[in-house]
């Protein structure tokens, strides 16, 4: 509190502690006492490794007084510049004794805190607080280590030292001796029943001798000796830490542990288990098949319940001898183990054996450390069951005994422990003190277990640790003492080079930066196959006997920083790699692959794709649609009118326009496309627009009458209940002929006669205006024919017969026609009587305006959309897209209308070119502008660029979602209302608002991009991009032909000219710079050749030309193409396993010459010039002639031949997908070539691996590098493996592309589809699946494609009807895409047999099973 009240407002009190439980435990204490002050704990669950920006930490610690957290959480905060030692009020370090040599708390002290005060003065750095309860732990002079690295003093508090006393006791040691391993022990444990089956057959395995079965029969050897790494080493680990349990607690725990370890494994294939977050699903299949020659034993002949006895050893033996003799009510203690897998082992035995079960409730603890990032190894799996309340079980008597590792000996507050027993043997001082300090009750007891008695070894050291601790205590509580004392350690060898960064405050020495190094490979892209860790060499001069090293990263990295050699000589192995690690730290940071705060870029905001920074809800809320019609109704008041022809013709009859109207505008209209307009199934008219041209404005009396011509065409399509609004109408209608005699037109046309006058003045001619009647309140019918046509008869009999105008109001889209139609199953004679209806001649009345010119009424909501539409796309490019040149508003009006607006085009076609746009442009500009990148910065770049977040954020900023066109066009509705000056009003942005997807947002940029790419290409394309993405470089990146070094020219090895030439006639391109294609052939394990980066890079620039290129191909195909089919297609084409089969598949003929040698005789010789004619020449051979005959003959040669890797089981993987192909090629390439689908089952079992596919894309990306940015090349490569030809066939004859579980899924509609997926060992569990119900089984394929012997099967059913089975397949993908093949069939066979049936309702199968 002293602290926190001196300290000023910005400065911190920081407390440290080494593990993440004592943080937990000392964040608790401090926040309950000093509840006024601001506490902050920092540890592993909160992601802090990923706070890499200083605005996170800033806003984490604002406010905050107290920080807890580990040593290492504060060390990286202030390397990286985060935190600054300088605003540290005071350090308190608990467990203060771990303050030496390289610990994290000695490197805050040595790094930041001596530095500072050095150079700044004491009062620059903070208070120091240290507390610890053992600051000895070898010697005395550990004390004066410890003082000196804190710069305090070692002392014991004095005030209220009584007090405390009595809440601790110090317990009673006992030692307890247990037999060694002597020969009598050997033998003892050499007994058929004391013997440990499992560890035997797991060291037979592991030494590669055939392992016993049970039943005595010998099984074949595995194979090689083992390495050390993938799953070799995991299995090494595994069998020393079986031996260890086996040493330490006997048979039986170690037939437990390695049987559990092995279960909990196997469980782990199905489900991605905690217990094997670091293994791989490869690495876990191998582990499990070599450890299959373990058989499950069931531990019959230990259960103690039969009464038999458990095989344990003597130390096993001593510990449950001792605890047996405690009490069961009173006891509440600790048992300390070494290793991790013992402290899961050891709960188990005593949890099961027959002294100990009945009386002990048993708990585990091996800290609670919860990094995201810890990957466990085959010998840790056991360890992660350790529980986390059993420190809370512990107190609250639900368990009375912990078995722990040393997490626990520091710290952690156990007040209600009185038994503490070490099961080995304490280390040093510390933890016997440490250990010793748990037990604090009275009556407690201390029992350390001793290997043998007769030997004073163990108790001498106990002993001499007892006289230590009171030497400790006399040296601190000695107040003479100077703190300048002389500190005699060993010498050492101090690496002293250091790299600061003033503006951030960051530091890298040569302490952190090997750890720094092996972070920074670890973020790299991963690869199968792949060894990302920095690889180190060293080299001793023989003379000097001094060492150098070197250092070289995973050739990802770009060759001018991938390696790094050692300043100078040093003593010791371990300077020279701290020396060579921070040069080539450094040397990343001045290549830009490092941040400011010394981190890798990944953390850096510009490519953070999950950087928070004002991301968007799912729904936001955005401006309201911009309303042209406004500024049309303003221009009213000064109008600069203008004309504008409107021309109606019914679309296939020949001659002049039907009708021709007037648009009279108060300013010019922009020029609008021809307007199709669908009357009916069969009539179509076409509403053609001529350029506007400005008259005079017309005088106030004629402008009113052109406003009662409008409305008299406007209202005469409705019924007289039809609201009359006025006639402001912002657009005018009038006639084109009359437009001289508008007066005298509108008293023609205006009004109604009586239809029995038309009749008995013309009873021949039909009537020309639409019919009304009152019973029907006055609405519109064209006529039909006169009924009682007799001049004879009464009035009240004469009768009309009408037909309804269309309930359609929307003419712009044929998908309306069926809108109101009648219903299929009734005749032609009652659909004729439901379209007409008859009215009394007497009641109705006879429009005067003709029905072409009203007609012309029904249009007119279609035109005026148009002319929105149009008005508003034009004040965008006006606006926003200024200084994008579009030549075709119809493509932008396109781009601005969302599939909700139901307008005749939507922006989904265009999104999804621009999609493909955006990442073309992008990864081309990060490939050229960041030379230094490796693919996965490249990556998270294009990620950051092209997100959703990025393209809606700038939609908003723009202003742009004012111009999305997402409700539906109000010319879809009858209530339709022609735009008039009253009903327009100024809108208020911060009070009218709407709704919008963010992702809508998104989509209408990428589509405008992509309007501008088909208006413009890409220099438009860029112009576009520009207005949405400012601050990104974006033009056309010009690279001159020496910017890359010609890597072959001069010192390219034979056999890599070799391969190039030969590569370049197979794909028929010849490189400029050869090192481009070279680059594109090597694998990341080629690690050999130093010069070379590897394809990663080229193959993140190929896989966006080639969506490039595909989507160019779709898009310029004669054959029309929808948008849903176009994803799905370009899906399929750039599909990983069909570019992998194309990798397998494409080859060339090359000429080989053989020479075959055969005898002749005497008399069969021939002339030398006959000879040489038929490529035959003399040979001598004794005494006879011999013929030696050269043969031309051709061999096939593959691309994937010219891979170049240094990697065993890469080469294995590919002789796997070499036989799969050899078997599978014959009817891929018929499906390919003939078939009607797209085949998705047979690339799933071919499942060629990703390096081919990479491959296939990397040569494309060096190809479109090499050639300047030109697509036409690359488009000549996919043309020769058969990628392009292939799509041109699925565009033309219609192939289907669609996946089987996407297919299956859309036929079974509302009926849920079930999948059940599995993985067995081959040959186990198939006659249990062998006949349930009738649904189709698929095994597959042949077992000699793969040699992994556990193969996927999968059930799919529909509605809880089983409709196909599979097994036997390789991967889980193959047996998914299997399963809803066949199942999708089945469903397709049965409604063709019910629907020739006519049995079963729409959507059901129909049938049993």
């Amino acid at each position: 509190m002293e602290e926190l009240d001196r300290c000023s407002q910005d400065q911190l009190v920081w407390f440290l502690a080494p593990t993440v439980a004592l943080c937990t435990q000392q964040h608790e204490v401090l926040r309950s006492q000093l509840r006024a002050a601001r506490t902050r704990l920092l540890i592993g669950a909160d992601n802090v490794d990923r706070w890499s920006e200083k605005r996170l930490w800033d806003s984490v610690l604002s406010g905050v007084q107290i920080v807890v957290s580990t040593h290492a959480v504060l060390l990286d905060a202030l390397g990286h510049g985060f935190v600054r030692i300088a605003r540290l009020a005071l350090l308190v370090f608990d467990e203060a004794h771990h303050c030496r040599r390289k610990h994290p708390a000695n490197r805050i002290m040595q790094d930041f805190y001596h530095p500072r005060k050095l150079s700044h003065g004491p009062a620059s750095v903070p208070h120091i607080l240290g507390l610890t309860a053992s600051p000895i732990q070898s010697k005395p002079k550990d004390l004066v280590v410890i003082e000196t690295n804190l710069d305090s003093i070692c002392r014991t508090p004095r005030r209220q030292r009584q007090e405390m006393l009595k809440f601790v006791n110090r317990p009673v040691v006992k030692k307890l001796f247990y037999r060694d391993k002597d020969d009598d022990y050997h033998q003892h444990l050499k007994a058929a029943s004391r013997e440990s089956m499992a560890l035997r057959l797991l060291r037979r395995i592991c030494h590669q001798i055939a392992p016993e079965s049970p039943t005595g029969v010998d099984q074949p050897s595995i194979g090689t000796p083992l390495p050390t790494g993938g799953y070799e080493g995991q299995l090494v680990k595994f069998r020393k830490k079986a031996v260890h349990v086996y040493d330490e607690l006997g048979a039986w725990a170690a037939d437990y542990f390695i049987l559990e370890s092995i279960k909990i494994l196997k469980q782990g294939l199905d489900v991605e288990s905690p217990f094997v977050f670091g293994f791989k699903d490869d690495e876990k299949t191998k582990l499990l098949q070599v450890l299959s020659a373990i058989p499950a034993l069931m531990l019959t002949s230990f259960r103690p319940e039969e009464g038999n006895e458990m095989p344990l050893s003597p130390k096993a033996e001593c510990l449950i001898a001792f605890l047996a003799e405690q009490d069961p009510e009173r006891c509440s203690g600790l048992v300390f183990v070494k290793q991790r897998a013992v402290v899961s082992v050891l709960h188990a035995l005593l949890s099961q054996h027959p002294r100990t079960a009945k009386q002990f409730r048993c708990a585990t603890f091996v800290g609670l450390s919860n990094s995201a990032h810890r990957r466990y190894s085959m010998s840790e799996m056991l360890d992660l069951k350790a529980q986390r309340e059993a420190l809370t079980e512990l107190k609250a008597q639900v368990k009375n005994i912990i078995i722990a590792t040393d997490v626990l000996e520091e710290g952690i507050d156990v007040i209600a422990c009185n038994l503490v027993v070490c099961f080995d043997l304490p280390s040093n001082l510390k933890s016997f003190v440490q250990r010793r300090g748990r037990a604090r009750q009275e009556q407690s007891t201390f029992a350390v277990l001793l290997s043998d008695p007769n030997s004073g070894e163990n108790k001498d050291k106990i002993h001499a640790w007892q006289q230590l601790e009171e030497e400790m205590i006399r040296l601190y509580q000695d107040e003479t003492r100077c703190l300048q004392q002389e500190m005699a350690e060993e010498p050492t060898e101090n690496v002293t080079y250091e790299l600061n960064l003033p503006s951030t405050g960051a530091k890298l020495t040569a302490d952190g930066a090997l750890g720094h190094l092996h972070h920074f490979c670890a973020l790299l892209p991963p690869q199968p196959f792949v060894d990302l860790r920095p690889a180190f060499e060293t080299q001793q001069n023989e003379l000097t006997g001094m060492f150098t090293a070197t250092v070289t990263l995973p050739n990802c990295v770009n060759a001018s920083v991938r390696c790094a050699a050692s300043r100078k000589a040093w003593q010791t192995q371990k300077a020279a790699v701290k020396d060579v690690a921070f040069q080539a730290y450094q040397a990343l940071f001045h290549a830009g692959l490092l941040n400011d705060h010394l981190l890798p870029l990944k953390h850096d905001t510009a490519l953070d794709e999950e950087d928070p920074i004002d991301d968007l809800p799912a729904v936001v809320e955005v401006s309201t649609q911009h309303d042209p019609w406004l500024e049309l109704a303003q221009a009213w008041s000064c109008p600069d009118c203008h004309y504008t022809t409107i021309s109606l013709h019914e679309d296939g009859k020949n001659g002049p326009s039907e009708l021709e109207f007037v648009l009279v505008s108060p300013s010019a209209l922009p020029a609008i496309k021809p307007i199709k307009m669908y009357w009916s199934e069969c009539v179509t008219f076409t509403l053609t627009l001529g350029s506007p041209h400005r008259v005079s404005c017309p005088k106030p009396e004629i402008l009113e009458v052109m406003r009662e011509i409008t409305q008299l065409i406007q209202r005469s399509i409705h019924s007289d209940q039809y609201p009359d609004h006025g006639n402001d109408f912002i657009a005018l209608f009038i006639p084109s002929s009359e437009s001289r005699h508008l007066v005298k037109w509108l008293e023609t046309n205006g009004g109604r006669n009586p239809a029995l006058d038309h009749f008995r003045a013309h009873p021949a001619t039909p009537c020309r205006g639409f019919i009304r009647a009152p019973s029907t309140y006055g609405r519109p019918y064209l006529f039909q024919r006169w009924c009682n046509a007799d001049t004879t008869v009464g009035a009240g009999e004469i009768e009309l017969e009408c037909a309804p105008l269309p309930k359609r109001r929307n003419f712009l889209r044929p998908e309306t026609l069926s809108e109101g139609a009648a219903p299929a199953n009734i005749s032609d004679g009652e659909a004729a009587l439901l379209r007409t209806e008859r009215f009394c001649a007497q009641d109705a009345t006879v429009d005067r305006l003709p029905i072409e010119q009203a007609r012309f009424g029904l249009f007119i909501p279609g035109l005026l959309q148009h002319i929105e539409m149009t008005l508003v796309a034009q004040r965008l490019c006006a606006t926003i897209l200024r200084t994008v040149q579009f030549t075709d508003l119809g493509l932008v009006i396109t781009a601005i209308s969302c599939p909700s607006a139901q307008w005749v085009t939507n922006y989904q076609r265009l999104e999804f070119i621009g999609d493909s746009v955006l990442k073309f442009v992008v990864s081309q500009q990060l490939f050229v502008g960041h030379p230094s990148w490796h693919e996965g910065y490249l990556t998270r770049a294009r990620a950051k660029l092209t997100s959703n977040d990025t393209f809606a954020q700038a939609a908003v900023r723009l202003g742009l979602d004012s111009f999305i066109i997402a409700e539906p066009v109000r010319a879809t509705g009858k209530s339709y209302s022609h735009p008039r000056i009253s009903d327009t009003r100024p809108r208020n942005p911060s009070a009218e608002k709407r709704e919008l997807s963010s992702k809508t947002l998104a989509d209408v940029v990428e589509a405008l991009v992509g309007a501008a790419y088909v208006d413009g290409g890409f220099p438009l394309a860029r112009a576009c991009m520009k207005v949405f993405l400012p601050d990104t470089e974006l033009e056309p990146p010009e690279v001159e032909p020496s910017a890359r070094p010609q890597l072959l020219s001069n010192s390219g090895t034979k056999l890599t000219n070799f391969i190039i030439a030969k590569v370049e006639i197979m794909i028929g391109y010849e490189f400029q710079d050869k090192g481009l294609l070279l680059e594109a052939l090597t694998h990341p394990t080629c690690e050999r050749d130093l010069q070379t980066e590897s394809y990663q890079r080229l193959e993140f620039l190929g896989d966006a030309v080639l969506d490039m290129l595909v989507v160019s191909l779709l898009a310029t195909e004669k054959v029309s193409v929808s948008q849903g089919d176009m994803t799905r297609i370009k899906a399929a084409m750039v599909n990983g396993h069909l570019l992998g089969f194309f990798c397998l598949d494409f080859s060339t003929e090359e000429e080989v010459t053989d020479v075959e040698e055969g005898g002749m005789g005497m008399g069969m010789g021939m002339r030398g010039a006959d000879m040489a004619k038929t490529g035959l020449r003399h040979g001598a051979k004794g005494n006879g002639v011999f013929q030696f005959q050269t043969k031309v003959r051709r061999e096939q040669r593959y691309l994937w031949q010219y891979m170049r890797f240094h990697n065993q089981e890469l080469a294995m993987a590919r002789e796997r997908s070499l036989a799969r192909h050899r078997q599978l090629q014959g009817d891929i390439r018929s499906a390919l070539a003939t078939g009607p689908c797209y085949p998705w089952v047979l690339l799933t079992r071919l499942n060629p691996d990703k390096f081919l596919s990479d491959m296939i894309e990397s040569v494309i990306g060096a190809i479109f590098r090499d050639s300047r940015s030109d697509l036409q090349p690359c488009r000549r490569f996919l043309d020769r493996i058969g990628l392009a030809p292939y799509l041109r066939r699925v565009c033309v004859d219609r192939v289907d592309v669609e996946h089987p579980r996407n297919a299956l899924q859309r036929i079974a509609g509302s009926e849920p589809v079930q999948w059940t997926v599995g993985v067995e060992r081959e040959g186990e569990g198939d006659d249990e699946r062998e006949g349930e119900g009738d649904h189709d089984h698929f095994h597959g394929p042949p077992s000699h494609l793969d040699q992994n012997p556990y193969k996927y099967h999968c059930t799919v059913s529909v509605n809880d009807e089983p409709l196909a089975c599979v097994a036997g397949c390789l991967t889980k993908e193959e047996a998914m895409a299997t399963a809803a093949e066949w199942a999708k069939n089945r469903m397709v066979e049965r409604r063709k047999e019910r629907e020739g049936s006519g049995q079963g309702e729409p959507g059901q199968i129909v049938g049993g099973m």
